[in-house]
């Protein structure tokens, strides 16, 4: 079950972060979240507050969250050694993270979050190949090449139903 996050969730939401950033520093992935200041305190309330973050519950227990927002992401305007598959109204996947308690959590998370939009973005770092795996298997291509708020490179993938290319 997913359901939209709230301030009671904040806990549970950074250990899950914690879990997560432990996760990719010791399974070759240390530099996309490297310290415990992203994502923080400040990003999930706001997140909360603006309605995009939401809760995986697996048998009535928390076991992931993740942002997804709807409407253009600043970080995606520009795009290097590649294009977009499009220019349509998307919606950007952020910040997804699990207790890795439970498999199954991204397509879980896809499914939904494909419910409400056609067209779906979503980064993250190049050693973070667990996740760049997943993107592929369920029909996000590679578009390029995106920089994120603290200047770091980010893979850019696209996933758009449209496409005859995707699932």
């Amino acid at each position: 079950m997913i359901r939209k996050a709230i301030n009671d969730d904040i806990e549970i939401i950074l250990k899950i972060f914690d879990v997560s950033r432990n996760y990719m520093k010791n399974n070759g992935n240390p530099t996309q979240w490297p310290d415990s200041n992203y994502p923080n305190i400040d990003i999930i309330k706001a997140d909360i507050l603006n309605g995009n973050l939401y809760i995986v519950e697996r048998d009535g227990k928390v076991a992931a969250c993740f942002s997804f927002i709807l409407g253009e992401d600043s970080t995606y305007a520009n795009i290097y050694d590649g294009e977009w598959l499009n220019n349509n109204a998307y919606g950007t996947i952020h910040r997804l993270a699990s207790l890795g308690i439970t498999g199954g959590i991204f397509e879980e998370v896809f499914k939904y979050c494909a419910d409400m939009m056609d067209e779906i973005r979503i980064d993250t770092h190049k050693n973070n190949t667990k996740l760049r795996k997943k993107l592929i298997e369920n029909g996000f291509l590679e578009c390029g090449v995106i920089f994120v708020e603290d200047g770091t490179e980010r893979i850019a993938y696209h996933y758009s139903r449209c496409n005859s290319s995707n699932k």
